[in-house]
């Protein structure tokens, strides 16, 4: 593997790309959801990649935070 190709696969992009790739060979065993799951447990890296520990303190924090509403 060259210099040029690791530093791609290395970059923030490219490991999004990675673990996306990853998730979207999960099958989903419900049919029809309004959201893909590739794109939901996406979500749910978003979420633990910012600066909150676990789902509920993020919850807590968008509850109090108007611009985290919709």
């Amino acid at each position: 593997m060259g210099q040029a190709k690791l530093r791609h696969n290395l970059s923030a992009p490219g490991l999004m790309r990675s673990v996306r790739n990853s998730f979207q060979k999960i099958s989903d065993p419900v049919k029809g959801r309004q959201w893909a799951l590739p794109d939901v447990l996406m979500s749910g890296l978003a979420i633990f990649s910012l600066k909150y520990p676990s789902l509920l303190s993020f919850d807590r924090a968008s509850r109090n935070d108007t611009t985290m509403r919709e």
